[in-house]
């Protein structure tokens, strides 16, 4: 029995899933080239993304299940809309932290230059 290539998938959150919904169904499956998609993601066009295997037989079977798990909208979150969502709270954590973190070093040189004067 051999292994043959279900689906290719770009994104390691994808190719989780669909290997789960597929584990779940019954269809063992597995992924190949995984881990240099998570080490170096800028790789994974070059290595031709991941494949998910499964068994010769179970082929069809796979292929439907998939098919019909990609007409359903995905819940996954690309990191752009993530990036976008998170950057207003970023943007306020940085000018935040700009101010406070120059707090100590201003009571400082005040003091210091009191204690000068005097």
């Amino acid at each position: 029995m051999s292994l043959v290539i279900a689906k290719v998938y770009y994104n390691t959150g994808e190719a989780e899933v669909a290997k789960s919904s597929l584990v779940a169904a019954g269809i063992p499956a597995t992924i190949f080239h995984k881990n240099i998609n998570q080490t170096a993601p800028f790789l994974s066009v070059a290595v031709g993304g991941m494949s998910l295997m499964v068994a010769e037989d179970d082929l069809e079977d796979a292929q439907g299940l998939l098919a019909l798990s990609d007409d359903k909208p995905s819940r996954l979150e690309t990191e752009s809309e993530a990036f976008r969502r998170n950057m207003p709270r970023g943007i306020i954590g940085l000018l935040l932290s700009y101010l406070f973190a120059w707090m100590p070093w201003w009571s400082r040189s005040r003091k210091y230059k009191k204690n000068v004067k005097d």
